[in-house]
């Protein structure tokens, strides 16, 4: 197991990654150039898998009508186009219930069933850490978002960890959403403390610096100690800010229907970066998200979704990005 100092990200300064939509067709090589042009040194990429229950046998499996960019062969390009440009890659499975269901809370229901869960899980995380070590990944999550799973069945964990260890070789985290990760039982064994940090902010719309700056200062104040507890970084698997003006009031929402706020998502990226910029235990970030090419059904613009591209919080991206 590679282990960090706490001041590093892999190779010694913060990560500065973007989260990757996989595209539904293939892509060319300009598809990743604006994430160089950003100042982007990282990317992940994430193989999607859904659950399937049928009685008390209940299974992860992806599907044939898959996007390109979530199969094998368009993330094996897609890990090479990244490499070619010199981006750094993470690969993280994620699992996907749909129907609003949240993959924290998912639970089998039997024993039976989380044993054919656990069997299926592990097959689809063991099978794409040994394709990360074949194309030449550079950082491996084991999960994301999976509190229930985690918490009641620890010693399948240990488990996957060796076999993920042994399959991979190489630095590992697991993406816990923000309301778990001081409950993570493994962070001894991986690389980073991941973190989709999507932390309550403030509830008024439109909050001003100060008040973004106060509401960050307890979630940092315990991410540090978590940090100083396990001896590891503490890296954002995942971090995003919607289009509006509620954003920073439960980031996790997505809300189709509101205005688009700008001003609002700016001040929120705003406020995270000046709040972490410069912390020893901070290892780096992946904004979520970015598309390929324009999302459909956006005619108009980027929509009031995640995605910064063509709003103005590129620019503060593009400044935290810009390395002395």
């Amino acid at each position: 197991m590679l282990l960090l100092g706490l001041s590093s990200g892999l190779c010694g300064q913060p990560i500065q990654g973007v989260c990757f939509t996989g595209p539904d067709r293939p892509v060319g090589d300009t598809a990743l150039a604006p994430l160089v042009e950003l100042g982007a040194d990282q990317v992940c990429f994430m193989p999607y898998a859904f659950s399937r229950a049928e009685g008390d046998d209940h299974r992860v499996q992806q599907a044939d009508w898959q996007w390109w960019g979530e199969r094998e062969e368009g993330l094996e390009q897609l890990v090479n186009m990244a490499h070619a440009q010199g981006l750094r890659v993470m690969m993280k499975p994620h699992l996907w219930l749909g129907h609003g269901q949240f993959t924290g809370h998912y639970d089998p229901g039997s024993e039976a069933g989380w044993r054919s869960f656990e069997e299926s899980y592990a097959d689809y995380v063991v099978h794409y850490a040994r394709l990360s070590r074949q194309w030449g990944v550079d950082l491996f999550c084991l999960g994301t978002e999976l509190d229930h799973f985690v918490q009641s069945r620890p010693a399948f964990w240990q488990r996957l960890i060796d076999r993920v260890s042994d399959a991979f070789q190489g630095p590992l985290t697991y993406a816990a959403n923000w309301d778990e990760v001081e409950r993570v039982p493994f962070w001894g064994r991986m690389s980073f403390i991941g973190v989709d940090g999507y932390f309550p902010l403030c509830p008024a719309p439109n909050p001003s610096a100060s008040e973004l700056d106060e509401a960050w200062t307890p979630h940092l104040d315990r991410l540090e100690a978590l940090s100083a507890r396990h001896r590891r970084p503490v890296l954002f698997t995942e971090i995003g800010y919607c289009c509006t003006a509620n954003c920073a009031a439960e980031p996790w929402k997505e809300d189709p229907r509101a205005p688009k706020d700008e001003a609002a998502q700016h001040a929120a990226w705003s406020a995270f970066f000046r709040n972490v910029t410069g912390r020893p235990w901070y290892a780096g970030c992946f904004v979520w998200k970015w598309h390929a090419y324009r999302p459909s059904g956006e005619a108009d613009g980027p929509g009031n979704g995640y995605s910064p591209q063509g709003l103005p919080a590129l620019d503060v991206l593009r400044e935290a990005f810009d390395r002395p």
